[in-house]
């Protein structure tokens, strides 16, 4: 960084060419000024230099705070991200002691590490494998124990996960209060259509959905969704339900449920 004399040098040269201009133009003859041109000559190159160095000083200062005030930002994201990730963790260690609490002995916690799409089938891809006891067919949920989906293949160290809303699954589940069965089938993107509704059913918008204990293993209550339209087809037996998947893919942690 340059010193702060630099400046001064600046403010006597500007007085220095303009005690010149001054004489040129009142107590010289043409001659004078010609004289007091030449003499000014090297004044004003040193006066442009300095005026670029001066220049470049506080353009270069600017751009190391920039850069430095970039760094702190990227830095602050970080440490966000990690809390967020940490947060998240927290909530779902809770919710498997207070599973196994309720008797649910096979409760890993996995890190979802990936998100799958081919065609129309959706997959999450978790950090653990055979070697934690993951099988085929083991039920994956989200902290709010939202059912996401089954493990379909497996290694030793990781699983994938095919969600409900891939285009080939369909799940049994209970609508509302009252339980009333249906099949919930995907339908991408978050999005289920309920099929197998009668036009006479009470159903309404807000009302959620559960997986039948014969699609959980003999697990009561486990949520899968949120009707969100409901809609009468004309000439036909059943309605037009479509419910927003309560699973959230895109979360950091998940649940998997071992096969009793």
């Amino acid at each position: 960084m340059r010193s702060p004399p630099l400046a001064f040098r600046i403010i006597g040269l500007s007085l220095l060419v303009a005690l010149f201009i001054y004489a040129a133009a009142g107590r010289f003859a043409e001659s004078g000024r010609a004289w007091m041109v030449d003499a000014a000559a090297p004044a004003i190159a040193g006066l442009d230099r300095a005026a670029t160095a001066l220049g470049g000083w506080v353009g270069g200062s600017a751009a190391e705070r920039i850069q430095g005030l970039e760094r702190e930002r990227t830095a602050l994201l970080a440490e966000i991200a990690h809390r967020d990730a940490l947060a998240q963790e927290n909530v779902v260690l809770r919710e498997i002691i207070a599973l196994r609490s309720e008797g649910e002995e096979g409760a890993v916690p996995a890190h979802v590490i990936g998100f799958l799409r081919d065609g129309r089938e959706e997959f999450i891809l978790l950090d653990r494998g055979t070697a934690d006891g993951i099988g085929i067919g083991d039920l994956v949920i989200g902290a709010n124990r939202a059912l996401g989906g089954s493990v379909e293949a497996v290694t030793a160290h990781t699983a994938r996960v095919l969600l409900l809303t891939a285009a080939s699954r369909a799940t049994e589940v209970l609508l509302g209060g009252d339980g009333l069965p249906a099949v919930a089938r995907g339908n991408n993107s978050r999005e289920l259509t309920i099929d197998l509704v009668p036009q006479e059913a009470l159903v309404r918008v807000g009302d959620l959905i559960t997986a039948s204990t014969r699609a959980t293993g003999g697990r009561p209550g486990i949520l899968v969704g949120q009707v969100r339209e409901v809609r009468p087809s004309e000439h036909e037996i059943f309605k037009i339900v479509r419910a927003a998947h309560l699973f959230d893919p895109a979360g950091e942690y998940v649940i998997v449920l071992l096969a009793r």
